[in-house]
């Protein structure tokens, strides 16, 4: 578990599928739209509706988002 240090929410560090790391949030979320999985510890971006439990990137809800951005205003 880790901390933002923009605006202090809790989340977790996942691995994507290009070898990338994303903070998600560690609760599920009904409107989430990343499914971790459990065996690789790999965090993949699903369209909505998906069967599996989904939860948040930080990056969608956290206020200080755009600071965090490398190369990107």
């Amino acid at each position: 578990m880790a901390f933002c240090k923009s605006c202090g929410g809790r989340f977790d560090w996942y691995k994507t599928d290009a070898g990338k790391f994303m903070p998600v949030e560690p609760d599920p979320a009904p409107d989430g739209t990343v499914a971790i999985d459990v065996v690789s510890n790999i965090a993949t971006v699903v369209p909505a509706g998906s069967k599996t439990q989904l939860y948040r990137s930080h990056w969608a809800t956290c206020t200080g988002a755009s600071k965090h951005r490398k190369g990107r205003p």
